[in-house]
């Protein structure tokens, strides 16, 4: 979500696929997503929201909160996804790449969401250490 292929060819007129470009309108609504969230509305919130203003989620469908949250672990969800600071990887490369035109956040707004995350995890994780003494 966020970008779309671009039909790009090459100089023999073949199209040149998994060549992408940012989706200025998706653009927005990912830059909406990580500022809400910095801003500490949860991930429900955020999709309910869009659901309520008819914005269409990724393949057109409603939004749900996983889909926004995903997992830190996996690098899936919207939240976690690092192409929207610019780092992709090529296929049949296990290096990642930065490309510059393919950011749409800023390295603040990230790090800020990657705070939150931290913070929620610390929280977490000491409700279940109480949980585990009073046990």
């Amino acid at each position: 979500f966020g970008y779309r292929y671009s039909g790009a060819c090459n100089a023999d007129g073949q199209r040149i696929f998994g060549f992408k470009v940012v989706d200025p309108v998706a653009a927005d609504v990912i830059r909406r997503i990580f500022g809400m969230y910095a801003e500490g509305i949860a991930p429900t919130k955020i999709a309910a929201l869009l659901n309520v203003e008819g914005v269409a989620g990724p393949r057109g469908s409603i939004w749900r909160d996983a889909a926004i949250r995903g997992n830190r672990a996996q690098t899936t969800g919207i939240l976690n996804n690092p192409a929207y600071i610019g780092v992709c990887n090529q296929a049949g490369d296990d290096d990642d790449h930065y490309v510059s035109a393919l950011r749409i956040v800023s390295d603040e707004l990230w790090d800020r969401v990657k705070d939150r995350q931290d913070a929620a995890a610390e929280r977490a994780s000491g409700l279940a250490g109480r949980r585990n003494q009073q046990n």
